[in-house]
């Protein structure tokens, strides 16, 4: 798995930010959850925006969607972190 890419590594914690599509956010999880499974990170941290818009990945539907589906699958301690223009 040499192929997977993330924003950063430090330090044991793997770094995506993602302004992109919704569905780019889920498979930037995935990818930190598999690099967690095979102990190249020990933790990891996603950055996303604050706010909707359009179908991209924003912080309330990240969230919402980690704590009501993805709980069982996603097993990466994780810091979700928000970021706005301002």
């Amino acid at each position: 798995l040499t192929n997977i890419t993330i924003t950063s590594y430090c330090r044991g914690t793997g770094i995506c930010l993602q302004l992109g599509n919704i569905a780019r956010a889920f498979y930037d999880l995935l990818k930190l959850q598999s690099m967690f499974k095979l102990e190249k990170i020990k933790n990891a941290i996603l950055i996303c925006p604050d706010l909707p818009n359009g179908n991209r990945a924003y912080f309330s539907r990240i969230e919402k969607e980690l704590s009501d589906i993805y709980q069982p699958v996603i097993e990466v301690p994780l810091l979700l972190i928000s970021i706005n223009k301002e």
